[in-house]
């Protein structure tokens, strides 16, 4: 007997009452849902189609034709159908015009291959015929439109004003389509042409009176907004007023939400009173002061201020919107102020004419004749509400079409023609095609056609009679023939019609419903969770969720609800969102929200820029105004954002260099900044023309041991290359130091006076020569430059082997000066493209080590070299400068080979592989821009004007930087200067000089390197520069005690000790560079820095004198008074710096978090000027 099949368990995989619908029914039902969506719009298309009226749940009727408006206003429920709301949304967003278009030419498309679907061809035959078809209709576009001619100023708004009067062919103000053409093109041309925002085009919208009524003022206008008793007695009107925008509160405030004030006496309650009453007329005060005559500010003026301005024939307005607020700084100039103190001229604007006039039944601040109108105002007046905001829509869609034929520069024919003339050609290739793909692409030129036939339908023409027409007309060549609804024949040439439209907004229409039906075509199943509907639906996070997966330290991914339009981190997130390091996948459920709060952004310790920061909140603790803002939140994307790696700020101040915690190389690196915040995101997005924009990408991850060997690898090839590079240019600037231990000045008849005119012209030139390097360098590429530099200085330094005299000596020094100048900081500037602001500090202290290097080296070669004299009989110094200027040449022109222009860039004809793979350059972009967003402000080969040079010169915040570069080496420059030649003078051999110069050096060294280190330790930049005096006063002063009978070798000993001083240059560098804040800023600031230094070597060439020596008693003594002056110095910088932080900070903590936003949104303040910018001290 056969045993029974045992029973199958059944395999429960959803929840019970879960909808589910499959298959061909499924796609059919889509498919059908969407005909329906183009049913309710087909007959609002074309010049003779008809409105609806929508009249919502609240009673609330609109009329209107508008695509994109008909379906907003429709509860489509349907999930296939919202697809069509979603192309129509966007084709309005992207080019105003053509929403309805965009959704019957979708719907068409779907209904072309119906009956394909039900008899069983797979949709992706069709979605690939349909997308090749798609492609072959936007090359023909572009093959077949006109290009607008811009040369012609008239002709060209001719061109405009036709492609507004077909955008307005079917709306409700088609009879008025000349006048509202015309207020549309001097709209638009009112804008930027460079921009062209449309928001700066404000609408304001006053019932009664007749279209014709309607009017358009070159300036700003908004209506007059709530005002106290007194504002009758200010004036009315102005002429070249100067104009004040605050985001100030000007009222005496009431104590509300339970606040309490506890007394003892009566006079402490008057004395709180009174010192409200000091605050407001010190503010006011304040804005008298500044001569305004037109106040205007988004938050309220109470009745005392509105009376007291009035007192002094001062027109103020409070409440007034932000978007009027700003489109009047656009217009006037000035910015928006936050506070009421330190406000300047430049703050303020001024426009022609201002006034308050009646226009209808409300009256309206008007501001024309505006210097630095960028924006415009629109006045709609009109009957009844719906028709006015009817008239609006309109409008808006007019002002799109022409900004986009302004922007893009093309048209084509409307009316059909160009459909007609696309389906003829894709007819005609589909013939060409074998296959199932004939049949879909012949559909796709069938459906093109529903746009004519439509218009012929709601004109009440014989649309069959009339395609006919047009078809033929098509087949004889007549490419722009189409529809007529006027004419007789039914048919003409709409080019000479006038009939014309951008030709983008047929390729984004064509290439949207393209996408749209390919999408519903590749859907087969619904599932739908009734669960999912309800209110507030799903359980309650636990407790702590949100801190948890705020934690970012590489074991979880936090997930942030998005709303499906909106993706911060673009289209193919998905594609580029994979594991990229080995960490496990944690979820959070949640909103975002916004607040201003001190969030320092990198890792540079000692200044800060305080930024909005992100707060996460459980879904379920979601306030009630945040669901009703955001929509209904059962509609809510989940996106997979990988996580961030612990936020590694050590405690400089208590943990040691030596004992820093040790990375798990398995962890995320990727450190959090600006770009995981979608808000801050688009403001720091690096531009297009970055070199390096290919590799950014905000959700890219990596780990330490990946970051680790990045770095070790950028050190083994760019950091030794710039180290050798610098050792060359040491080489040649400290050899005349050595030349003049084998009678370099006797050989040329020159004496100590001689020797110090050629370096002080050397120091002369090399400062001159910095800012134009500088130049040189960011217009051509650091890559470039700096070989050319090494070269042409080479030439010159190997060509003193034939020095004869002064005058060839000191046209040698002047020709070096030129050629080195601005070396330094245009290989700063190249390295800042590869390490962050906490890496560059201590490379360029090991960068600075080479100059020591060469001091040991040269002293080495220079024993050697110099007795050549003895062999030769031509003096050893000539060969000196020979043989290093032969090495410096050789190092320049490898140089050529050596230096990649970036990160992306090391891929060359000799390099054709490069230095780094796909991965390590986005390891490196990402790691750099991450740490300073300011970085990819410009591209490697991007100038600079002269106003952002002036603007940086002009900067008195960086000023007290650059004194102390002036002065903080003289007190050690020349007896380092002099060392060789003071140790000839007190009977040391030339052998021996070099030789005693060893010690010193090394000494530098190290000193240079344990105080850059001290310098990550101790938290405080003047701290860790002013040690240098400390150092060297002491020592200066038992210099100057010195006479004929000290000891040489004591001599020695002190003067090695000055000579070792704690090299400190670096430091102040990368200090300069920081509170620069900005490439553009940061590489003029570079430049006036190291001119200053320059600067401070010519004053200390001038301290040794001949008559002085050779114990140098009076030079002596004014090193001593600039030491003492230095350390003063110091002291001021260091209370300057905490000052101005201490009062942005008082100033940036009295202001809301919305007034915070609002300052960082609208601000006109750049870089360190910026109130969140903190320098560094």
């Amino acid at each position: 007997m056969q045993r029974g099949l045992p029973m199958q368990p059944t395999v429960v995989l959803l929840k019970e009452g879960t909808d589910t619908s499959q298959g061909k029914p499924q796609l059919l039902s889509n498919i059908s849902a969407c005909l329906a969506i183009a049913e309710t719009l087909s007959s609002t298309l074309g010049p003779r189609g008809m409105d609806k009226l929508i009249v919502n749940e609240r009673g609330e009727a609109q009329i209107t034709n508008d695509g994109a408006t008909i379906l907003k206003l429709l509860d489509i429920v349907h999930p296939a159908a919202r697809t069509l709301v979603d192309i129509a949304r966007a084709q309005d967003a992207e080019v105003g015009d053509g929403t309805t278009s965009v959704v019957l030419l979708a719907a068409q498309l779907l209904k072309e291959v119906k009956n394909y679907i039900e008899e069983g061809v797979s949709p992706h035959i069709i979605m690939k015929g349909y997308r090749q078809a798609s492609q072959l209709a936007i090359d023909r576009i572009k093959e077949l439109q006109i290009t607008i001619d811009k040369s012609d100023p008239e002709r060209f708004r001719s061109l405009l004003l036709k492609c507004a009067s077909t955008s307005m062919s079917s709306k409700l103000i088609h009879s008025e389509k000349p006048f509202f053409s015309k207020m549309v093109v001097d709209a638009v041309q009112c804008l930027d042409q460079d921009d062209l925002d449309e928001n700066l085009i404000g609408v304001k919208k006053i019932p009664g009176g007749g279209m014709q009524d309607s009017l358009l003022i070159r300036g700003v206008s908004f209506k007059k907004t709530f005002t106290y008793a007194g504002a009758e007695q200010q004036p009315k009107s102005f002429n070249d007023p100067l104009i004040l925008s605050l985001n100030v509160e000007l009222e005496l405030k009431a104590e509300k939400d339970n606040a309490e004030v506890r007394v003892e006496a009566v006079s402490d309650y008057q004395a709180i009173v009174d010192a409200e009453w000091e605050i407001i007329y010190r503010k006011l005060e304040a804005i008298e002061k500044t001569g305004a005559k037109v106040v205007l500010s988004k938050l309220p003026i109470g009745d005392l201020a509105t009376q007291w301005f009035a007192d002094r024939d001062i027109f103020c307005a409070g409440r007034v919107p932000a978007g009027d607020l700003q489109r009047v700084v656009k217009a006037v100039g000035g910015s928006i102020q936050s506070t009421c103190s330190d406000i300047r001229r430049e703050h303020l604007g001024t426009c022609g004419r201002y006034d308050e006039r009646q226009i209808g039944g409300e009256r309206y601040n008007v501001f024309e004749q505006c210097p630095k109108a960028k924006t415009c105002t629109l006045i709609l007046r009109g009957g009844a509400e719906q028709f006015i905001e009817e008239v609006e829509r309109s409008l808006h869609d007019a002002i799109m079409v022409v900004k986009r034929a302004v922007k893009n520069g093309h048209v084509v024919a409307g009316g059909g023609a160009i459909e007609m003339d696309l389906s003829a050609y894709i007819r005609k290739h589909a013939l060409s095609i074998p296959g199932k793909l004939q049949l879909v692409m012949t559909a796709f030129a069938k459906a093109l056609e529903i746009i004519p036939r439509q218009i012929c339908d709601n004109a009440g023409l014989d649309s069959t009679d009339i395609l006919n027409k047009l078809r033929m007309n098509h087949a004889n060549g007549s490419t722009w023939s189409g529809v007529d609804v006027d004419g007789p024949e039914g048919v003409r040439d709409n080019m000479e019609a006038f009939v014309w439209e951008p030709s983008l907004v047929k390729v984004n229409a064509i290439s949207s419903a393209t996408e749209a039906a390919c999408l519903i075509l590749s859907v087969d199943e619904t599932v739908r969770n009734p669960q999912s509907e309800a209110q507030n639906a799903g359980p309650k996070a636990p407790p702590g969720t949100a801190q948890r997966a705020l934690r970012g330290r590489g074991r979880g991914v936090p997930r942030r609800p998005i709303h499906p339009s909106f993706s911060p981190f673009g289209a193919d997130y998905k594609k580029r969102c994979e594991p990229s390091c080995r960490s496990q996948r944690g979820t959070f459920s949640g909103f975002v929200a916004f607040h201003s709060a001190d969030f320092s952004v990198g890792s540079d310790w000692a200044m800060s820029t305080v930024l909005p920061t992100a707060v996460y909140k459980p879904a379920a603790e979601k306030s009630d105004d945040a669901s009703s803002s955001k929509g209904d939140l059962s509609s809510t994307l989940t996106l997979d954002v990988p996580a961030l790696g612990e936020h590694h700020e050590e405690n400089r101040k208590k943990v040691p260099f030596w004992k820093r915690v040790k990375r798990n190389p398995e962890d995320i690196a990727t450190q959090p900044s600006v770009f995981d915040d979608p808000v801050t995101l688009e403001t720091y997005r690096p531009p297009p023309q970055y070199e390096n924009i290919h590799r950014f990408d905000p959700l890219f991850r990596w780990t330490w041991a990946e970051e680790f060997a990045v770095v070790r690898k950028i050190d083994f090839r760019i950091m030794i290359w710039t180290w050798i590079m610098f050792f060359s240019l040491d080489l040649d600037r400290s050899n005349i130091s050595q030349a003049n231990t084998d009678n370099f000045l006797e050989d040329l008849n020159m004496n100590t006076d001689d020797f110090n005119l050629g370096n002080t012209l050397f120091k002369l030139c090399f400062l001159i020569a910095e800012l134009p390097s500088q130049l040189l360098s960011k217009r051509i590429g650091p890559d470039r430059w700096i070989p050319s530099q090494m070269v042409l200085w080479s030439i010159v330094s190997l060509s003193q082997f034939w020095l004869s005299g002064r005058g060839s000596f000191l046209a040698t020094r002047c020709l070096l000066g030129f050629m080195q100048g601005g070396f330094i900081p245009d290989v700063i500037l190249y390295l800042s493209y590869f390490y962050t602001k906490s890496e560059l500090p201590i490379r360029l202290a090991w960068f600075w080590v080479s100059n020591y290097m060469d001091h040991i080296v040269g002293a080495f070669l220079a024993t050697g070299i110099l007795r050549i004299r003895s062999l030769t009989g031509v003096a050893g110094w000539r060969y000196l400068f020979l043989i290093e200027g032969i090495l410096t040449m050789i190092v320049g022109i490898l140089s050529f080979f050596l230096m990649p222009p970036g990160p992306t860039q090391t891929r060359t004809w000799h390099r054709k592989e490069g230095w780094f793979d796909e991965r390590e350059e986005k390891i490196i972009v990402n790691r750099v821009l991450r740490d300073d967003p300011s970085k990819s402000d410009m591209h490697n080969r991007q100038g600079l004007s002269v106003k952002m040079i002036w603007v940086v010169i002009k900067d008195w915040r960086m000023w007290p930087l650059y004194i102390l570069g002036l002065t903080h080496m003289i007190p050690v420059t020349p007896p380092q200067t002099y060392l060789t030649l003071s140790l000839r003078q007190l009977g040391f051999n030339t052998t021996e000089s070099n030789l005693l110069s060893i010690p010193s050096t090394v000494l530098g060294m190290v000193t240079l390197l344990i105080f850059c280190y001290l310098s990550e330790i101790i938290n405080s930049r003047v701290i860790a520069t002013v040690i240098l005096q400390f150092w060297a006063l002491p020592l200066l002063i038992a210099l100057y005690t010195f006479n004929a009978e000290t000891s040489s070798w004591v001599y020695f000993a002190v003067v090695s000790l000055i000579t070792g001083y704690p090299y400190v240059h670096p430091v102040q560098v990368a200090w300069a560079s920081t509170n620069s804040y900005g490439v553009g800023t940061r590489t003029v600031s570079a430049s006036i820095y190291n001119m200053f230094v320059q600067a401070g070597g010519i004053v200390a060439a001038n301290i040794y004198l001949n008559d002085d020596k050779p114990l140098y008693k009076r030079g002596n003594r004014a090193l001593i008074g600039i030491t003492v002056m230095n350390i003063a110095l110091y002291l001021f910088t260091y209370l300057f710096y905490r000052r101005i932080n201490a009062r942005r900070d008082r100033i940036w903590k009295s202001m809301t978090t919305k007034e915070q936003q609002e300052y960082l949104d609208t601000t006109q303040d750049k870089g360190n000027q910026k109130l969140n910018f903190r320098f560094a001290y």
